[in-house]
Protein backbone atom coordinates (compact mmCIF):
# COMPACT_ATOMS: atom_id res chain seq x y z
CA UNK A 1 0.00 0.00 0.00
CA UNK A 2 2.84 2.38 0.85
CA UNK A 3 4.50 1.65 -2.51
CA UNK A 4 1.28 2.48 -4.37
CA UNK A 5 0.92 5.84 -2.56
CA UNK A 6 4.55 6.65 -3.30
CA UNK A 7 4.08 5.70 -6.96
CA UNK A 8 0.96 7.91 -7.29
CA UNK A 9 2.73 10.78 -5.55
CA UNK A 10 5.65 10.48 -8.01
CA UNK A 11 3.27 10.44 -11.00
CA UNK A 12 1.48 13.56 -9.70
CA UNK A 13 4.80 15.33 -9.10
CA UNK A 14 6.07 14.52 -12.58
CA UNK A 15 2.78 15.70 -14.12
CA UNK A 16 2.96 19.01 -12.25
CA UNK A 17 6.57 19.57 -13.31
CA UNK A 18 5.65 18.95 -16.95
CA UNK A 19 2.62 21.19 -16.71
CA UNK A 20 4.57 24.18 -15.41
CA UNK A 21 7.66 23.66 -17.53
CA UNK A 22 5.90 23.37 -20.88
CA UNK A 23 7.44 25.58 -23.51
CA UNK A 24 4.67 28.02 -24.31
CA UNK A 25 5.57 29.27 -27.76
CA UNK A 26 5.81 33.00 -28.32
CA UNK A 27 4.09 34.08 -25.14
CA UNK A 28 6.56 36.65 -23.93
CA UNK A 29 4.60 39.58 -22.57
CA UNK A 30 5.78 42.87 -21.19
CA UNK A 31 4.30 46.15 -20.09
CA UNK A 32 5.92 49.22 -21.61
CA UNK A 33 6.43 52.60 -20.00
CA UNK A 34 4.16 55.41 -21.16
CA UNK A 35 5.37 59.00 -21.26
CA UNK A 36 3.31 62.16 -21.27
CA UNK A 37 3.55 64.68 -24.08
CA UNK A 38 5.31 67.29 -21.94
CA UNK A 39 2.89 70.04 -20.87
CA UNK A 40 0.08 68.47 -22.93
CA UNK A 41 -0.06 65.48 -20.59
CA UNK A 42 -1.88 62.41 -21.87
CA UNK A 43 -4.69 64.07 -23.77
CA UNK A 44 -7.40 66.68 -23.89
CA UNK A 45 -10.57 65.67 -22.12
CA UNK A 46 -11.98 68.90 -20.69
CA UNK A 47 -10.72 71.02 -23.57
CA UNK A 48 -12.27 68.78 -26.23
CA UNK A 49 -15.59 69.06 -24.43
CA UNK A 50 -15.39 72.84 -24.02
CA UNK A 51 -14.58 73.26 -27.71
CA UNK A 52 -17.39 70.86 -28.73
CA UNK A 53 -14.90 69.04 -30.94
CA UNK A 54 -17.26 66.22 -31.83
CA UNK A 55 -19.13 68.53 -34.21
CA UNK A 56 -15.88 69.43 -36.01
CA UNK A 57 -14.57 65.90 -36.58
CA UNK A 58 -14.64 64.59 -40.14
CA UNK A 59 -15.03 61.05 -38.81
CA UNK A 60 -17.26 60.73 -35.75
CA UNK A 61 -16.05 57.34 -34.59
CA UNK A 62 -13.19 56.01 -32.50
CA UNK A 63 -10.02 56.73 -34.45
CA UNK A 64 -6.47 55.70 -33.59
CA UNK A 65 -3.05 56.83 -34.79
CA UNK A 66 0.37 55.19 -34.65
CA UNK A 67 2.71 58.10 -35.27
CA UNK A 68 6.31 57.35 -36.23
CA UNK A 69 7.11 60.31 -38.48
CA UNK A 70 6.87 64.07 -38.38
CA UNK A 71 4.45 64.02 -41.33
CA UNK A 72 2.07 61.76 -39.40
CA UNK A 73 2.39 64.01 -36.33
CA UNK A 74 1.48 67.06 -38.42
CA UNK A 75 -1.53 65.20 -39.86
CA UNK A 76 -2.69 64.28 -36.35
CA UNK A 77 -2.36 67.88 -35.17
CA UNK A 78 -4.48 68.96 -38.14
CA UNK A 79 -7.06 66.27 -37.33
CA UNK A 80 -7.40 67.61 -33.76
CA UNK A 81 -7.20 71.28 -34.77
CA UNK A 82 -10.54 71.96 -33.05
CA UNK A 83 -8.56 71.90 -29.78
CA UNK A 84 -6.84 75.08 -30.95
CA UNK A 85 -3.61 74.01 -29.27
CA UNK A 86 -0.46 75.83 -30.25
CA UNK A 87 3.19 75.08 -29.55
CA UNK A 88 2.96 71.32 -29.75
CA UNK A 89 6.17 69.80 -28.36
CA UNK A 90 8.74 68.40 -30.77
CA UNK A 91 9.24 64.64 -30.70
CA UNK A 92 12.33 62.66 -31.62
CA UNK A 93 10.74 60.00 -33.83
CA UNK A 94 14.00 58.09 -34.05
CA UNK A 95 13.47 57.21 -30.35
CA UNK A 96 9.73 57.43 -29.79
CA UNK A 97 6.36 56.49 -31.23
CA UNK A 98 3.27 58.49 -30.37
CA UNK A 99 0.09 56.52 -29.85
CA UNK A 100 -2.94 58.76 -30.08
CA UNK A 101 -6.61 58.70 -30.75
CA UNK A 102 -10.08 60.08 -30.48
CA UNK A 103 -12.72 58.28 -28.49
CA UNK A 104 -16.39 58.96 -29.11
CA UNK A 105 -18.41 58.65 -25.92
CA UNK A 106 -22.13 58.17 -25.48
CA UNK A 107 -21.99 60.46 -22.47
CA UNK A 108 -21.09 64.04 -21.77
CA UNK A 109 -17.50 65.05 -21.19
CA UNK A 110 -15.39 62.16 -19.96
CA UNK A 111 -12.23 62.28 -17.89
CA UNK A 112 -9.00 60.55 -18.87
CA UNK A 113 -7.50 58.30 -16.21
CA UNK A 114 -3.88 58.13 -17.45
CA UNK A 115 -2.63 56.38 -14.31
CA UNK A 116 -4.76 53.44 -15.50
CA UNK A 117 -3.45 53.48 -19.10
CA UNK A 118 -1.25 50.55 -20.11
CA UNK A 119 0.61 49.27 -23.14
CA UNK A 120 1.31 45.57 -23.27
CA UNK A 121 3.53 43.86 -25.79
CA UNK A 122 3.29 40.21 -26.70
CA UNK A 123 5.33 38.98 -29.65
CA UNK A 124 4.68 41.41 -32.51
CA UNK A 125 1.38 42.76 -31.16
CA UNK A 126 0.77 45.68 -28.82
CA UNK A 127 -2.37 46.39 -26.82
CA UNK A 128 -2.91 49.98 -25.66
CA UNK A 129 -5.58 50.29 -22.95
CA UNK A 130 -7.07 53.76 -22.55
CA UNK A 131 -9.21 54.24 -19.44
CA UNK A 132 -11.88 56.93 -19.30
CA UNK A 133 -14.43 57.91 -16.69
CA UNK A 134 -17.58 58.80 -18.68
CA UNK A 135 -19.59 61.93 -18.03
CA UNK A 136 -22.79 62.09 -16.04
CA UNK A 137 -25.55 61.98 -18.64
CA UNK A 138 -26.20 60.75 -22.17
CA UNK A 139 -24.91 62.84 -25.03
CA UNK A 140 -22.21 62.40 -27.64
CA UNK A 141 -18.78 63.82 -26.94
CA UNK A 142 -15.22 63.34 -28.13
CA UNK A 143 -12.15 62.77 -26.01
CA UNK A 144 -8.56 62.96 -27.25
CA UNK A 145 -5.70 60.92 -25.81
CA UNK A 146 -2.01 60.44 -26.56
CA UNK A 147 1.19 59.02 -25.11
CA UNK A 148 4.81 58.52 -26.10
CA UNK A 149 6.45 55.10 -25.98
CA UNK A 150 9.83 53.78 -26.98
CA UNK A 151 10.02 53.34 -30.75
CA UNK A 152 7.64 50.76 -32.19
CA UNK A 153 8.59 49.32 -35.56
CA UNK A 154 6.62 50.44 -38.59
CA UNK A 155 4.12 47.77 -39.46
CA UNK A 156 3.67 46.60 -35.87
CA UNK A 157 0.08 45.94 -34.90
CA UNK A 158 -1.36 48.03 -32.08
CA UNK A 159 -4.84 47.34 -30.77
CA UNK A 160 -6.44 50.35 -29.06
CA UNK A 161 -8.97 49.45 -26.37
CA UNK A 162 -11.04 52.15 -24.68
CA UNK A 163 -12.28 51.03 -21.28
CA UNK A 164 -14.96 52.98 -19.43
CA UNK A 165 -14.79 53.03 -15.64
CA UNK A 166 -18.00 54.31 -14.13
CA UNK A 167 -17.17 54.08 -10.43
CA UNK A 168 -13.67 55.55 -10.18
Amino acid sequence: MLKIKFFLLCICGISLIQLFSCNKENQTKSTLILKSLETFGYGADTLSCQKNCISNLTKQSDTSFIINRLEDYDAFKKYVSCLELTHWPSIDFSKYTMLAGVGILGTTCGTLLPDRFSLNHSDSKYVFNIVIKPGGYEAFSAIFYWTLVDKIDNGSKVEFIIKLEYNK
